[in-house]
């Protein structure tokens, strides 16, 4: 192996698994199962695209599982140091783009928009503000 991918791991055997071992085999960072939502699902597909679908060394692992039913993974031999560079650079890009991301917050939860200034998990139980007014507040 000659390329060393900075974002990928390699597979390593898991606890309580039972089936195909891919020991020169990098995952290339994305998966689907039966419960993926649509951004999951585009992601796979898009990496299997840019990798160009699967060959000898780039396969679509299809494995069961009791909680989500299946689960598939891309896994891309060691030896293969083209496809090891493309999911390399696609999976370092979706990190960073996770990364970057804010998680989300409900509108109108700041400091500044409850008449107390709180914040804290107490006041988010309370309910989201509608149209900027705070009910609880009111009463």
């Amino acid at each position: 192996m000659i390329y060393d991918p900075e974002h990928l791991q390699r597979w390593t055997l898991p606890a309580n698994y039972v089936g195909a071992e891919w020991p020169d085999y990098f995952s290339s960072g994305v998966g689907q199962s039966r419960d993926s939502d649509a951004l999951e699902r585009s992601n796979f597909a898009c990496m299997l695209r840019e990798l160009g679908g699967e060959t000898e060394t780039v396969i679509v692992v299809r494995e069961t599982h009791w909680a989500v039913g299946w689960v598939e993974w891309i896994a891309i031999h060691q030896d293969d140091e083209k496809a090891l560079k493309i999911a390399d650079d696609i999976t370092g890009k979706l990190k960073r783009s996770t990364s970057s991301k804010k998680k989300p917050t409900q509108p109108g939860r700041t400091a500044t928009t409850r008449k107390s200034g709180s914040n804290t998990p107490a006041d988010a139980a309370r309910g989201p503000l509608v149209s900027g007014r705070d009910p609880v507040a009111e009463s």
